[in-house]
C-alpha cells in the first residue's frame, strides 16, 4: 500500500516545489525567473530591512535572460528597481497634481516631483561609480531627497506617505544590497 502512496507524494512534492520556485507573480512580457534566481534573490534579499518588498522589486526588474550572475548583479538590479520604483512615484504624482484642490498641496506636490527627479538623479549616478563609500553617500543621499517630499507636507496630511515610504525603502535595500556588491 505504501507503493501506490509514493508516486502521488512525489507529485504533490513536484507540484509544490514548482510553485514555490516559480510564482504566479510573473510579469506579463518578462520571462519568468526560475529555480536558483529565485533563490539567490531570496537569500539576498533576507539581509535587508524590507525583504519582501525587495523579493518584488528584483524580481520585476531582473533581466531573466541574463539572470543572477553575482551579488554584483543583484546590486544593480536594486538600483535598476530604485528608478523604477522612483518614476512610478513621479507617475502618481502627476496624477495627485491634476486631482489636487488645494494651492498648499500643490506646492508640495510639485516640490515632491521635483526631489523625485533628484532621486533618479542620484540613483543613476551610483549606477555608474564604482567607489563604495560614494555610492553609499549617493543613495543615502536619494533617501533624503525623497524625505524632504514628505516634510513639505507638515502638519497637513502627507499625500505622499506611502508612496514615499515604498520608494525609501527600495532605495534602503539596494544601500544594504551594496554591502555584498564586489567593489
Amino acid at each position: 500500500m505504501e507503493n501506490k502512496n509514493n508516486p502521488m507524494l512525489l507529485l504533490v512534492l513536484s507540484v509544490f516545489s514548482f510553485l514555490l520556485l516559480n510564482p504566479a507573480e510573473a510579469h506579463v512580457g518578462r520571462p519568468a525567473l526560475h529555480g536558483m534566481a529565485n533563490l539567490q534573490i531570496t537569500a539576498a534579499c533576507r539581509k535587508t530591512s524590507y525583504p519582501d518588498l525587495c523579493a518584488t522589486t528584483l524580481g520585476a526588474n531582473m533581466d531573466a535572460t541574463v539572470g543572477v550572475k553575482d551579488s554584483t548583479a543583484i546590486f544593480k538590479t536594486a538600483l535598476k528597481a530604485a528608478v523604477a520604483e522612483a518614476n512610478a512615484a513621479i507617475s502618481k504624482t502627476e496624477r495627485l497634481i491634476v486631482a489636487v484642490d488645494n494651492p498648499m498641496d500643490l506646492d508640495c506636490l510639485t516640490s515632491c516631483k521635483k526631489y523625485y527627479n533628484e532621486a533618479i538623479a542620484r540613483i543613476q549616478e551610483a549606477m555608474t561609480d564604482n567607489n563604495y563609500n560614494s555610492v553609499m553617500s549617493t543613495l543615502s543621499s536619494a533617501i533624503s531627497q525623497i524625505s524632504t517630499c514628505g516634510d513639505d507636507f507638515e502638519p497637513r496630511v502627507n499625500k505622499m506617505a506611502k508612496i514615499n515610504q515604498r520608494a525609501r525603502g527600495v532605495i534602503d535595500n539596494a544601500l544594504a544590497l551594496a554591502g555584498f556588491a564586489r567593489w
